[in-house]
């Protein structure tokens, strides 16, 4: 009988091999020595903050390119300024976390999620998206081709929209 590896989330693998557990990591230190050793800009949601209000894309870039993500307070904070440029280099890179998701479905303006529209689906939060009042139905209508089936469920039921 064959034993099988149990699967690996990308979470549980981050926090069992995170970059503090691997040893330092020099590339790209110099360029964000102004802000954080890169190690600690990788981990530090407040440093990654104090890079995210420099305003600075190129090295918004850089930190993308080097294996860098926004956590979850930089992410909020995107939504909340309607950064439409940061998000937009963001998801080049990354998506938001599920939590971040459905704060952005309650929250953000519809330029702001149509243009996270453009390069993510929602997943699972495609179900709030669907069943959120605030958006009317053509606005709906016009991205439910790229809801899940639960979702799509619930534009033709509740919004009798066909899809």
């Amino acid at each position: 009988m064959r034993k099988t590896k149990k699967a690996i989330y990308a979470k549980n693998h981050q926090e069992k091999f995170g970059i503090e557990k691997r040893g330092k990591n020099s590339s790209g230190g110099k360029i964000f020595a102004n802000i954080a050793p890169l190690d600690l800009l990788r981990r530090s949601q407040e440093h990654q903050m104090e890079l995210y209000q420099t305003g600075d894309l190129q090295l918004m870039k850089q930190f993308f390119s080097v294996g860098g993500c926004f956590g979850q307070k930089v992410q909020r904070q995107i939504t909340k300024d309607n950064n439409l440029q940061v998000l937009d280099l963001f998801l080049k890179y990354w998506e938001f976390i599920p939590a971040e998701r459905s704060y952005m479905i309650k929250n953000a303006s519809l330029p702001f999620i149509e243009h996270y529209l453009m390069y993510r689906r929602l997943g699972k939060q495609g179900i709030e998206f669907a069943g959120n009042g605030r958006f009317k139905k053509e606005f709906v209508a016009r991205y439910a081709h790229l809801l899940n089936d639960k979702a799509k469920d619930i534009c033709r039921g509740f919004r009798k929209i066909a899809v």
